[in-house]
């Protein structure tokens, strides 16, 4: 796998990002790979999260909350560093976070870390919505952070199973 990137990207995970493919699409018993793989790039720090997510993620209390507790080092804390930066991805789209004040609250901070480190946001939220709610993929595109779903970040990544 010596020669598999094209590019060297690190990748800022929202919490849909792990979500939807442990649940959906590649659980622990069936796809380890998909899991080992990511384990590769956490350990080369290409790939990184922030605290919102990871109380969202602990508090289902299954077995991806045990996961993640293991890999507790690569959920951000919401420093000072990135509390300015969340409040300049707010001043620019404030909907971001009025979209999803029925949840966590952790779109707006996995965007303010994904612009802060330069880093393409993976969410397995879809691109747009029926309701008006702007999406995390919507609020990349107008702050020019690249992102994309899982199966995008796969193809980047050129795993095959």
């Amino acid at each position: 796998m010596e020669n598999r990137r094209l590019t060297y990207c690190t990748y800022c995970f929202d919490t849909a990002g792990f979500m939807q493919p442990y649940r959906n699409n590649y659980p622990f018993d069936l796809f380890p790979t998909f899991w080992e793989n990511l384990d590769v790039l956490i350990g080369e720090g290409r790939l990184f999260s922030v605290r919102a997510c990871y109380d969202e993620i602990v508090y289902q209390e299954d077995e991806l909350a045990d996961w993640a507790k293991q890999r507790r080092h690569i959920f951000w804390e919401h420093t000072e560093a990135l509390q300015q930066e969340l409040k300049e991805v707010l001043s620019q789209v404030p909907t971001l976070y009025e979209a999803h004040t029925d949840r966590s609250g952790g779109d707006p901070y996995i965007v303010a870390l994904a612009r802060f480190k330069n880093a393409v946001l993976v969410s397995d939220e879809q691109r747009s919505r029926k309701k008006k709610d702007l999406t995390i993929h919507q609020a990349c595109d107008k702050l020019n952070i690249q992102s994309m779903r899982v199966v995008e970040f796969m193809r980047k990544e050129q795993w095959r199973f």
